[in-house]
């Protein structure tokens, strides 16, 4: 299970980065939509990484 969870975020970064390129070659241009794509696709690969988990332990960590 881990292992499909690394190819979905691994997945999800080359989908980001070949979205990301395609549109800055049609526009010539990085847009604000652009970016937030991009964002969205980074979010979704560092929490199937379990990033998530680990800032909410150093959160915990550090809040005590």
């Amino acid at each position: 299970m881990k292992l499909a969870k690394q190819y979905s975020a691994i997945g999800a970064l080359i989908v980001a980065s070949i979205l990301s390129f395609m549109s800055f070659h049609a526009t010539q241009d990085v847009t604000a939509n652009l970016l937030i794509l991009i964002a969205q696709f980074l979010v979704y690969s560092l929490t199937l990484f379990g990033f998530g988990e680990l800032a909410e332990r150093l959160y915990k960590s550090l809040k005590k």
